[in-house]
C-alpha cells in the first residue's frame, strides 16, 4: 500500500551524532542519522515521555513509519564542503573528594554496588558540516501532527546529543511525495540565507531508505540492517530493521 502522505525536514547542526550501536565509554557516530535518533527527536517534540507506561504504545506508529535519509551537499565556490568527523574527550567524575564536600558523592560515578568507580574516560564523536533531510512517509494525520509539534515542541530538541542544537529551524513541509516534499524545504531554507551566501546546497543525495516488506523478505543486494528501530526509549528496547544505503 502506497503511503498517504510525506513529511521533510532539516537536520542542520554545527555537531551532530548519531550512534546507532554506542555503548559505554565509547560513543560513535554513524555516517547518517539514525531513525531512532530522529525519531527520539520528534517524540521530544511531542511530549512522549519516556518513563510512562504508554510510551511503548505512542511509539509503535512512529516507528511503522517508512524513513529516509538525504544528504545536503553543501557547495562553497566549485568544491563541496566535506563532513568532518570529529572526537571529543571527556573526563567524568575525576577531582571530587567525598570525605570534605558531601555534594561530591552525587557527582562521582558509582558501580552497581554503591562504591566508587573512579574517574571515567570517554570519547565522543561528531559529525562537522553536516546537513541532512530527515523523509517520512505514511498516514497523512500522523505526519500533520508531527510536523505540529515540530513548530512548538513540548520538549527541546536535539540532533543526537543535548549539544548538538539546530542551527535552523526544524521546520517540517507535507507533500504527495518526495521530490515535492524535498523541494519544499529546499525553497524554505534557500530563503533563509542572502544571495550573496559563500555556500549553497546541491542536490539532495538519497543514503538510506527502509526497504518496502516485500523487498525485505527477499535478499536484496546492497541491503543493510541496523538494530535502531524503537520499541521503548525508557527500557532501551529496539528491533532490526532492513534499509539499503
Amino acid at each position: 500500500m502506497s503511503p498517504d502522505a510525506t513529511l521533510a525536514f532539516l537536520l542542520d547542526s554545527p555537531l551532530q551524532s548519531w550512534g546507532s550501536s554506542s555503548r559505554f565509554q565509547r560513543r560513535g557516530t554513524d555516517a547518517f542519522p539514525s531513525k531512532s535518533g530522529v525519531l527520539g527527536l520528534i517524540a521530544a517534540a511531542m511530549g512522549i515521555d519516556k518513563n510512562q507506561p504508554d510510551e511503548p504504545e505512542r511509539l509503535a506508529p512512529l516507528a511503522a513509519l517508512h524513513f529516509s535519509v538525504y544528504a545536503l551537499p553543501r557547495i562553497t565556490g566549485k568544491r563541496e564542503l566535506p563532513i568532518q568527523r570529529l572526537v571529543d574527550y571527556h573526563t567524568v567524575g575525576g577531582g571530587y573528594d567525598e570525605d570534605t564536600d558531601p555534594w561530591a558523592r552525587l557527582s562521582t560515578p558509582r558501580k552497581a554496588s554503591g562504591g566508587p568507580f573512579g574517574t571515567v574516560l570517554t570519547q565522543r564523536d561528531y559529525l562537522a558540516d553536516a546537513v541532512f533531510a530527515a523523509v517520512f512517509q505514511g498516514p497523512r494525520e500522523l505526519l500533520q501532527s508531527i510536523a505540529a509539534a515540530l513548530h512548538n515542541p513540548v520538549w527541546g530538541v536535539w540532533l543526537g546529543r543535548k549539544a548538538c542544537i539546530p542551527a535552523t529551524p526544524v521546520a517540517a513541509f507535507l507533500a504527495d511525495g518526495i521530490p515535492e516534499a524535498l523541494e519544499k524545504l529546499l525553497s524554505q531554507e534557500r530563503g533563509l540565507w542572502p544571495d550573496e551566501a559563500p555556500w549553497s546546497f546541491a542536490p539532495a543525495k538519497l543514503l538510506t531508505r527502509d526497504l518496502d516488506d516485500a523487498e525485505a523478505a527477499a535478499p536484496q543486494d546492497g541491503a543493510d540492517t541496523c538494530a535502531d528501530q524503537p520499541i521503548s526509549y525508557g527500557q532501551r528496547r529496539y528491533l532490526t530493521r532492513t534499509l539499503r544505503r
